[in-house]
């Protein structure tokens, strides 16, 4: 070989992962991942569930905080048509700054 270490070794699944699995280096698979069988230690399994619950939960924070984000961008960008629209007391007002809006997306897209 070139200078590498070929190493076969056990994996559990560790359901899911927020970061990177190994901090030096780089890890490849020669040849296809086998079923070797249930671990029969109880402890490592209730670790790893604890792991996958924690980093569930932080991706469901990082999706909320990214959605938030977009939310808040949102907002602002359209707080100065809701001050042009704060006035508007006919429907027949508010129907026009719809139809106005509606039509200069229209146009922006196609």
């Amino acid at each position: 070989m070139t200078g590498t270490e070929t190493v076969r070794e056990t994996w559990t699944y560790g359901g899911v992962r927020v970061s990177t699995r190994r901090s030096e280096g780089t890890t490849s698979i020669i040849g296809a991942p086998e079923y070797a069988g249930r671990s029969p230690d109880g402890e490592l399994r209730r670790r790893l569930w604890a792991l996958h619950s924690t980093a569930t939960t932080r991706l469901q924070m990082i999706r909320a905080e990214r959605n938030d984000a977009k939310r808040n961008a949102l907002d602002e960008a359209i707080a100065p048509l809701l001050e042009v629209a704060r006035p508007l007391r006919t429907g027949a007002e508010r129907d026009a700054l719809a139809a106005f809006v509606i039509r200069k997306l229209h146009n922006l897209w196609n």
